[in-house]
């Protein structure tokens, strides 16, 4: 009986062993696994950090281009100012000059009729000019003083003429000026043009960037649900392992006991390996929720720079319209400066040519004491002509200039609105971030709260079952004879026997899939097995001197 209790002794001891050896086994490779793990969520958190910064070096680089833009608006629009008002006070000249060339017309028109007239008179006059050759002495003084007063109305037609002059060189000055001006602002189009043009390439460019990382996101969030499976995988090979570890626990309970300081070790070691894992998957759930953050302001700045392009481009059509409509004008201008020219031009020919009717008729008394008074009848008229023609100007000036005050003002007003809208919203922008990082950090904190209330149940749960399994343990111990001992021994020799069956074929199976791992470490394994082995053939020898022991003792006590 002593032999084959020696001999069962032995080779239960040779199959715990082996047990361990395998678990030692598995535990390495569950080992190597996590550290595998590890590596691959560290590359991609550098990977997803290298992101990042990409990211915020292009939105840095967009609100700078972004800046430019505006400056470049206010710089268009005191541009656009400036032309405008150069273009009214042009009108402005225009309509004066015109007025001007049709009180002329009016005048020679005039003249004509008074030429009529005066045709009209000389034929007369041929019928009274016998009876007027007695007057003649007595006129010769009054016609000596309407000669000097038509020498001096002379003098004053021929300062008008030089005014005219004047006024047609300062109307050709303006036409030259309205003409560099009108180049300039093509210059200035064509500038906008390609402003224009540059924008929307920037802007192509930078929804290509906005895809690429979108793609690289995708790409990410495949690799993190890839790490999860693999961690989940890990964890049930875990679980199953430790479910397997307790129920064998229950069975060798007198093993423990020869074991206990090793099965503390294995317990720490696998603690050590559950709080890793555990660490490692909440920085997993922190890297997502990061993620998901940054995809949220990506969202956000991106239909900020929408808002910001069409801002933009409003008023670049506003601004294209106008130039279309300044093109029309001073086409327009244009053409009435030529007709003008036209127009002065035929007024001079037949202002000369009445000239010189009037020289030849100008010897004559009344005819030059009647051309005088219609004369100073026609200065009469130009001169309300053009007080009248002062004001409307005048007033125009000044209603124009109030429009254009009230005007700014709104501006202003739209401009301080703006700004105090862009303040609140800052503010209520800062609050909401606020309050959403307290939210998350409440959020976080009651779960890692749960989280730990949870283990520590589990804790107890484990610590309580513990405590209970050895009280019943010890109760056994005291109570059951050493027959039963033996049966219960056998008992679980059969039972591991079975589990080391079932262990082998999911080893065989194990082994098949991670062939190529096991090539490469397998040098290191045997030296570790010998060690092993060594160290078990030292235990066994110890537990054959302790039974040997045993055994002499009852034999004595039987002789």
């Amino acid at each position: 009986t002593s032999t084959l209790l020696l001999d069962l002794d032995c080779k239960f001891c040779l199959g715990l062993h082996t047990f361990y050896i395998q678990v030692m086994e598995m535990f390495r490779q569950v080992h190597e696994t996590l550290e595998e793990a590890k590596d691959a969520f560290e590359n991609a958190k550098l990977k997803a950090k290298q992101a990042k910064e990409e990211m915020e070096k292009d939105i840095s680089c967009d609100k700078a281009s972004i800046e430019n833009y505006k400056k470049d608006l206010v710089k268009l629009n005191n541009l656009f100012i400036r032309y405008s008002t150069s273009i009214k006070n042009t009108n402005i000249h225009i309509e004066e000059k015109q007025e001007i060339m049709n009180e002329t017309l009016k005048e020679t028109k005039s003249s004509k009729e008074e030429m009529a007239v005066l045709s009209r008179t000389l034929a007369d006059m041929k019928q009274l000019y016998e009876d007027q050759c007695l007057k003649q002495n007595g006129y010769q003084q009054q016609y000596l003083e309407v000669l000097n007063k038509f020498y001096a109305s002379k003098s004053t037609w021929n300062i008008e003429l030089s005014n005219l002059k004047k006024d047609f060189s300062e109307i050709s000055i303006a036409h030259s000026r309205a003409a560099e001006e009108r180049s300039r602002l093509l210059l200035d189009l064509d500038n906008i043009t390609k402003e224009i043009n540059v924008s929307k390439r920037r802007k192509n460019e930078y929804e290509m960037e906005i895809q690429s990382l979108l793609k690289m996101k995708a790409k990410n969030e495949e690799f993190l649900k890839y790490l999860y499976k693999e961690a989940y995988h890990i964890g049930s090979h875990f679980h199953l392992a430790k479910y397997r570890v307790e129920g064998l626990e229950d069975k060798i309970a007198e093993a423990r006991r020869k074991f206990k300081a090793r099965e503390d070790f294995l317990k720490r070691r696998i603690r050590n390996q559950m709080t890793t894992g555990m660490i490692i998957q909440n920085k997993i759930y922190s890297i997502q929720e990061n993620q998901l953050i940054e995809k949220k302001e990506l969202l956000k700045e991106r239909a900020v720079y929408a808002l910001a392009l069409q801002e933009i481009l409003e008023p670049l059509l506003i601004l294209d319209n106008d130039s279309v409509q300044l093109k029309l004008l001073h086409e327009e201008q244009s053409q009435l400066l030529n007709d003008i020219v036209v127009k002065r031009d035929f007024v001079r020919k037949k202002v000369e040519k009445a000239k010189k009717k009037l020289r030849r008729k100008g010897k004559k008394t009344h005819v030059a004491l009647m051309e005088t008074e219609v004369r100073n009848e026609i200065s009469k008229s130009l001169n309300l002509q053009f007080l009248c023609n002062f004001l409307v100007v005048r007033y125009k000036r000044e209603n124009a200039q109030n429009i254009f005050e009230h005007f700014m003002e709104k501006k202003k007003l739209c401009e301080e609105r703006i700004f105090d809208e862009d303040k609140k919203f800052t503010v209520l922008f800062e609050k909401r971030q606020k309050t959403l990082e307290d939210i998350k950090v409440n959020n976080s904190l009651e779960e890692n709260l749960r989280l730990a209330q949870e283990y520590q149940k589990l804790l107890e749960i484990f610590l309580a079952e513990k405590d209970k399994f050895f009280n019943i343990y010890s109760r056994k111990l005291s109570i059951d004879a050493s027959v039963r001992d033996k049966k219960e021994l056998c008992q679980l020799q059969r039972n591991i026997h079975k589990q080391w069956q079932e262990y082998f074929r999911l080893v065989v199976l194990f082994s098949q899939t991670q062939l190529d791992k096991f090539q490469a470490e397998s040098q290191e394994g045997i030296q570790k097995i010998l060690a092993v082995q060594d160290e078990s053939a030292n235990l066994i020898q110890h537990i054959q001197d302790f039974f040997q022991s045993l055994t002499g003792g009852p034999c004595e006590d039987d002789g």
